[in-house]
């Protein structure tokens, strides 16, 4: 049945009005079949999707031939080049045929050579800020051609990184740095489908809908709030992130510090977490690192680039415990998400509402499959089991105080991995 979405023959328009990653994010969410004719001020090119993904692309400009992109790499002369293409003309066979005939390129090779032709002409169309596009349904690949196997997602990302951010972000050095930033990705989807290097899931880690682009190019673990932007802004033009005025009412002020809480007072034993069925099972993990290896991601992002779960590894359930006033029943602090803050910014992941808590206390992070505390510069520092540390690796039952408020840490261990 055909989706709900899906576009009419006659989808077109003007690039300045429909920048071409709005048309693939569209096209994908109708899950279509076609080709779109991208038209600049010098050559057209023709993306490929089939089921609303890229599966391939051509280019009529001769910079975005095969045998130009092999001849750039070394791997033919510029008179073989001439030679083959010129037998090729002849004979009616794909140049790739001929390259691998000629013993210059293997099948592996010719498919990555292939796959990042495809990719890079793809690249060029979202650089285009003038010029036209249509909609062509049903149209198909040439027969034979190397498919490209990568999520619209992940290759607006890709295509995001390769722009130059820096002129950018001199244009809008004036951004209103009290924007509030927020996913608009589903959990699941981000932590199966999605590829971002390192730097990425760090900023994408502190994005918990209440943060600012202040606090987040103060908290970022990139090396400088450039950085920070220029991910920003990929994930921005990704779809991934929106940047939104904060609410007319504000966040609310933390309370005024009450002599009333006392420390001895907050410890408390954990009621019982969920059962260990609640863990992702490490095949699980590894299904997603399979699914991804089996992609183009690595082909056009790089080595270092992976999903959630390659990031932070399987996710292992586990929480703070504690009351936050006299009197109070222990609260349960989840720690849904891989990386999390606590302090008394009304922003923070985990609140704790006091003067002798700092803005940006401490932070704790999911590594492999265990949990990492580390102390973010506050004034009165972050004890563990009463020592003052700057980093530590929690066990279950761990006392953790935050100015005046000790926590007890509570996690299940890692669940046994599944025989296959």
């Amino acid at each position: 049945m055909p989706s709900a979405h899906a576009p009419p023959l006659s989808l077109g328009g003007n690039l300045a009005d429909f920048p071409l990653p709005d048309v693939l994010t569209f096209l994908n969410m109708g899950q279509v079949t076609g080709a779109i004719e991208v038209v600049g001020l010098s050559h057209a090119n023709r993306i490929f999707l089939a089921g609303g993904e890229v599966v391939y692309a051509t280019s009529r400009s001769p910079l975005w031939s095969l045998e130009t992109v092999a001849t750039a790499r070394g791997l033919l002369t510029e008179s073989m080049a001439r030679e083959l293409k010129a037998r090729a003309a002849r004979t009616g066979r794909p140049l790739a045929e001929l390259l691998a005939e000629a013993g210059l390129l293997d099948g592996d090779e010719r498919t990555a050579l292939e796959k990042s032709l495809c990719a890079e002409i793809v690249f060029e169309s979202m650089r285009w800020r003038e010029g036209k596009f249509a909609f062509l349904k049903d149209r198909r690949p040439p027969e034979g051609a190397a498919s490209l196997r990568i999520s619209v997602q992940n290759l607006i990302l890709e295509g995001a990184r390769r722009i130059d951010e820096a002129a950018r972000l001199e244009k809008e050095i004036h951004v209103d740095r009290d924007l509030v930033v927020t996913l608009v990705f589903s959990s699941g989807r981000l932590e199966e489908q999605v590829v971002l290097t390192p730097i990425e899931w760090g900023v994408v880690s502190l994005i918990n809908g209440k943060r600012t682009l202040e606090e987040i190019f103060a908290l970022s673990p990139a090396g400088s709030e450039t950085e920070t932007w220029m991910s920003l802004q990929r994930l921005v033009r990704a779809r991934m992130i929106q940047l939104h005025p904060r609410e007319a009412q504000g966040l609310p002020e933390p309370p005024a510090p009450s002599e009333a809480i006392n420390a001895t007072f907050l410890q408390a034993s954990p009621a019982p977490l969920p059962p260990p069925s609640a863990a992702p099972s490490r095949s699980r993990a590894d299904e997603i690192t399979d699914r991804l290896d089996k992609t183009d991601v690595r082909l056009l992002v790089g080595g270092n680039a992976t999903t959630s779960y390659g990031m932070f590894g399987r996710r292992v359930p586990a929480r703070f415990v504690g009351a936050l006033a006299r009197g109070e029943a222990p609260a349960a602090f989840d720690l849904n998400r891989p990386v999390m803050t606590l302090g008394r910014s009304p922003s923070s992941d985990i609140v704790l509402p006091d003067v002798s808590v700092s803005k940006n206390h401490a932070r704790i992070s999911q590594d492999g499959e265990g949990w990492s505390l580390a102390d973010l510069g506050s004034t009165n520092g972050t004890w563990v089991n009463g020592e003052r540390v700057r980093e530590a690796r929690l066990a279950k039952g761990d006392l953790v105080r935050f100015g005046i408020f000790t926590l007890e840490f509570d996690a299940l261990a890692p669940p046994p991995d599944r025989a296959d």
